[in-house]
């Protein structure tokens, strides 16, 4: 639809980095709350994540078991769910783009006519360090490696655009930024 209107859309694939894995326990418990469980139910996830343990085997040689203070269960029908559950409130951090989220797939997109495309990259890149800022407030990381960005338009637009208008940057700490 966009490229019929002679709409230029900028997508961004987010990566977090051990999605499932750093999952941090007693923001989860609050967020479950928040989301409208009741106390038991709480108490039941607590009980559930609380002192699962972990060891890696190869061929014979297994590693010392250690306790899990982190991430979800992988391998069942809850962890998909847990996880939606935490970043069910990332989206309302994104005001100027549109966020799909699906299990740890993470896409932000946005679109602007095809003259302000440097517009449209400033949004997305601001968009992207809110997403950002976000990670680091629930203790997740995004992998900047893995992320990845995309200009989609149509043909009859290729011509018009000026591909070097701009690339997404994204300010973490300490200001440093990352440009995809």
């Amino acid at each position: 639809m966009n490229m019929d209107n002679d709409e230029v859309t900028g997508l961004v694939f987010i990566d977090f980095r051990k999605a499932f894995d750093v999952i941090d326990h007693e923001l989860l418990l609050k967020k479950l709350s928040i989301h409208g469980a009741s106390p038991s139910s709480v108490a039941w996830f607590k009980s559930y994540l609380s002192e699962r343990k972990q060891f890696i085997s190869l061929g014979k040689t297994a590693s010392e078991q250690l306790t899990a203070r982190q991430g979800v269960p992988q391998g069942s029908i809850l962890d998909p769910v847990l996880f939606l559950l935490f970043v069910n409130d990332m989206p309302l951090h994104v005001q100027k783009s549109t966020m799909d989220i699906s299990a740890d797939d993470t896409t932000l997109s946005s679109s602007s006519d095809w003259k302000t495309t440097q517009h449209l990259n400033q949004t997305l890149s601001l968009q992207l360090s809110e997403v950002e800022r976000w990670a680091r407030g629930n203790k997740m990381y995004m992998n900047m490696q893995k992320t990845k960005a995309l200009l989609v338009m149509g043909k009859r637009l290729r011509k018009c655009i000026v591909h070097d208008s701009g690339k997404l940057v994204v300010k973490g700490d300490k200001q440093k930024s990352k440009t995809l």
